[in-house]
């Protein structure tokens, strides 16, 4: 293994007044990959359903966001439709969406897909800025 420098040069996002809360993207134990070939699986598809915010119950009253209850997500991207489940383990100050589910629920349409040169070429398909509102 080789140790090689690595500079990004895309800028972490920056809290807003129009965007106040970090979101986090990432994967579900119960669906592979994009989730394209778990979700035909009625046993898996059945452990998650439907993305979700994950968001702190504090976090939520701010908001006016009762659990489980349907809520829209927006960037300076786009907007999706989740629900919203409470989890104490998340920081106040960001709230997260798994990425395998499609259309209305597909968080990376939120999220900024600018590749991370030189050396990875991985799209940033993790952390962007939002702001939640209920339904």
């Amino acid at each position: 293994m080789a140790l090689v420098k690595h500079d990004s040069l895309k800028q972490k996002p920056t809290l807003t007044d129009d965007y106040p809360l970090f979101l986090t993207t990432g994967r579900v134990m119960s669906h592979y990959l994009t989730g394209v070939q778990t979700r035909n699986s009625s046993a898996l598809a059945a452990i998650n359903f439907e993305a979700y915010l994950e968001i702190h119950p504090q976090t939520a009253k701010i908001y006016g966001i009762k659990d489980k209850e349907l809520v829209r997500v927006s960037s300076d991207k786009g907007w999706i439709i989740v629900r919203s489940q409470f989890s104490s383990a998340i920081r106040k100050d960001t709230v997260f969406v798994p990425f395998h589910w499609t259309e209305n629920q597909n968080v990376n349409r939120l999220i900024d897909d600018q590749l991370d040169p030189p050396f990875s070429k991985m799209p940033g398909f993790k952390l962007g800025v939002v702001r939640i509102q209920p339904l």
